[in-house]
């Protein structure tokens, strides 16, 4: 999240990053690759982003008239000068996606997330069931394999989520950032023995697929309304804490139903994988909009 007050863009602050993730010179990333700053009263870039359906047939609808946009600013306002009240983020979520144009639109419109996340999820069942070398081919990177964690990792961040021109895109990127940030610190270590993420278990991916999920979800909200939080005169730790409730809150109402599969057996890549996700995401923006 950074250390200001306002969430400048998608992405948590170089200081918050591990090394790889930063730009060094050597593959690295910016956090705010693809992002733009600025704030307006009309939709926050939104409205024409994002044009694939879900994989049910859900079409995408009409720009939302800025006034919605407004009054989901307003929403954002509200929760920050009242402190941090449950109630009041849930009706600055709900406002939020009301703004977006209604939880299947919101979900419909996040192409990058949603392909990010398939991504993300084929590349790890890859490393379990073919092994790391394998996986990193698969998708490019074979000149990777017998580099160190850092470099690997970098590089994955260009392969997952490439870098592009658009917030939606930005948003997808700084998701696979937090996703490899969970991987190195809770399954890599500071070791930096890639061969780990073959024995990763079924928790673990699944974690990671809804780290993705939420990642993307948490950062588009922030970057389209967390100036809100700015104007709404709090200081700079109690804006850093909001952010992180929004954050918590996020990660909530993302939920991963599998049925009677597993995230290893499951083909990210395939058919059920863009089902699967094209879900979880509707699912995510519905529970935001309800507020439940």
């Amino acid at each position: 999240m950074g250390t200001s007050s306002s969430h400048s863009g998608p992405g948590d602050g170089p200081g918050l990053l591990p090394s790889w993730a930063t730009g060094d010179g050597n593959g690295g990333v910016s956090p705010n690759d693809g992002a733009e700053g600025g704030d307006t009263d009309a939709s926050p870039g939104d409205a024409t982003e994002g044009n694939e359906t879900l994989s049910d047939g859900g079409q995408t609808q009409p720009p939302t008239p800025p006034s919605n946009w407004r009054l989901a600013k307003s929403g954002m306002t509200r929760y920050a000068t009242s402190g941090g009240r449950t109630a009041k983020l849930k009706s600055a979520g709900a406002g939020y996606v009301r703004a977006k144009g209604g939880s299947r639109k919101a979900a419909s419109s996040a192409t990058s997330g949603r392909s990010t996340s398939r991504s993300i999820g084929s590349f790890l069942q890859s490393a379990v069931q073919s092994g790391v070398r394998q996986a990193l081919e698969s998708i490019g990177l074979r000149d990777t394999v017998g580099q160190s964690a850092e470099r690997v990792l970098a590089r994955l961040v260009d392969a997952l989520a490439p870098s592009g021109a658009t917030k939606e895109e930005a948003a997808a990127r700084c998701a696979t950032i937090g996703v490899l940030e969970y991987l190195y610190e809770n399954v890599i270590g500071e070791d930096g023995d890639l061969a780990v993420l073959e024995q990763m278990d079924r928790a673990t991916i699944e974690a990671a697929i809804k780290r993705s999920v939420s990642g993307y979800i948490y950062n588009r909200w922030l970057d389209e309304l967390g100036l809100s939080i700015e104007k709404g005169a709090v200081s700079e730790a109690a804006a850093v804490q909001l952010e992180r409730d929004v954050k918590a809150y996020v990660e909530s109402c993302v939920s991963l139903e599998l049925g009677d599969k597993t995230a290893i057996d499951i083909d990210w890549a395939g058919r059920d994988g863009r089902r699967i996700v094209d879900r979880v995401y509707a699912d995510a923006y519905a529970m935001l909009e309800t507020g439940t």
